[in-house]
């Protein structure tokens, strides 16, 4: 068996701050599910796409979820899809790589008109790689038991016209050494590498980049250096139309940079997390 690299989410942890993320992520353009809780004690908001999502990740209550208080607010998770939890956490044993054994997990999920509202159960299996894998946060593989409830239309359109994550970005001092643990999951000729130094993961739609920290500045036009490396960098979204990101945000109030043929957005106006949104092929 081989596992696929196709992105299934990533993750922005917003720990107790669940309304502040819901408004802005609305404020950029993105239509929220309504708050989900999950069987472990976390809740969360999505922005749904075609084919992977964004996970606002939090908690009503530190004492549900300990471990997500510890962890810092802003990106903080990489997930790929599976479709076998145990085959998949048997491949990655043989490679080498430490990961946690499955687990299993549900999320109450109302389809319907408000009042006429049908409960359902969303089922999933996760497969987390053991902490020391990834010092820079949490890397792990999903399995959807129920995806029809996940991927609902009325989930899917965005004022801002996004379709998909086109890009998870890492930063790193080191690119070769920061990859080799997603060579040891994918295979050693996953990775194309690049002219400026770094390298690209096909991930589905979307590639997971990882870069120099100084080219990663440069792509987000950001002054300030990353406090740790490797790290979890930023996120890059394609669109129908840059217009339609330029009009949500500024309904949104939330400034926009214009750089080249893509819009930028600081980290500080999104949870920490710079953001890039893009209208053609990211590769």
């Amino acid at each position: 068996m081989t596992l696929s690299a196709v992105l299934d989410h990533a993750i922005i942890n917003v720990r107790d701050r669940l309304d502040r993320a819901q408004d802005t992520f609305g404020r950029l353009g993105f239509t929220l599910t309504p708050r989900g809780h999950h069987t472990l004690g976390s809740s969360n908001h999505l922005c749904m796409f075609d084919e992977n999502y964004l996970e606002l990740l939090g908690y009503e209550s530190a004492a549900q979820r300990p471990e997500l208080a510890r962890q810092p607010l802003g990106l903080g998770g990489l997930v790929f899809k599976m479709r076998d939890a145990e085959e998949s956490f048997q491949h990655l044993r043989r490679s080498g790589v430490e990961a946690e054994a499955p687990r299993a997990f549900q999320r109450p999920v109302a389809l319907g008109e408000t009042r006429g509202a049908t409960m359902h159960e969303a089922r999933f299996q996760t497969v987390h790689l053991a902490p020391g894998q990834v010092p820079y946060g949490r890397v792990f593989f999903c399995q959807h038991e129920t995806p029809e409830l996940v991927w609902q239309p009325q989930w899917q359109s965005h004022a801002n016209g996004v379709t998909h994550i086109a890009a998870f970005i890492l930063a790193a001092d080191d690119v070769q050494e920061a990859t080799q643990l997603y060579q040891a999951m994918f295979g050693a000729d996953a990775f194309t590498e690049c002219a400026d130094g770094s390298r690209m993961l096909a991930a589905g739609k979307a590639w997971v980049h990882c870069l120099p920290a100084p080219r990663t500045l440069a792509l987000f036009q950001q002054q300030e250096r990353f406090p740790s490396l490797p790290c979890m960098a930023g996120l890059v979204f394609h669109t129908t139309s840059l217009e339609l990101v330029r009009q949500a945000c500024a309904s949104g109030g939330i400034a926009v940079r214009e750089e080249n043929d893509a819009l930028l957005v600081d980290g500080a106006d999104a949870l920490g997390v710079p953001l890039m949104f893009i209208a053609r092929s990211y590769a």
